[in-house]
């Protein structure tokens, strides 16, 4: 079963066929600094924000995550979706985790 980032008019997490989430919360691991994401964009914008906020180039957040420098720059570009799995290693590299709710 893949899980696929989709890039719809409300952002979801597609499991399967099945379940579609549509409200993502991203918690500081210290849990004082929350993101609440409600659509693709907001998501995009929130990964570029606290990747600049660290210092870290698109390159070297690709390296700490294990995927391609491109894979990042296509992202942040609109140009291509990521999985699930690399978004998880992405929120990692950055100090967040990730809270699945549906509204």
């Amino acid at each position: 079963m893949a899980l696929k980032i989709a890039k719809k008019k409300k952002y979801e997490v597609i499991v399967g066929n099945d379940i579609c989430l549509n409200y993502l919360n991203l918690y500081k691991n210290d849990r004082q600094s929350v993101y609440h994401i409600q659509s693709f964009d907001d998501l995009k914008n929130t990964i570029i924000l606290l990747r600049q906020e660290q210092n870290l180039s698109q390159r070297k957040l690709a390296e700490q995550a294990g995927c391609g420098h491109i894979t990042i720059a296509n992202f942040e570009r609109n140009k291509n979706t990521i999985t699930i799995d690399v978004f998880l290693k992405i929120i990692d590299v950055l100090g967040y985790q990730l809270k699945i709710e549906q509204l």
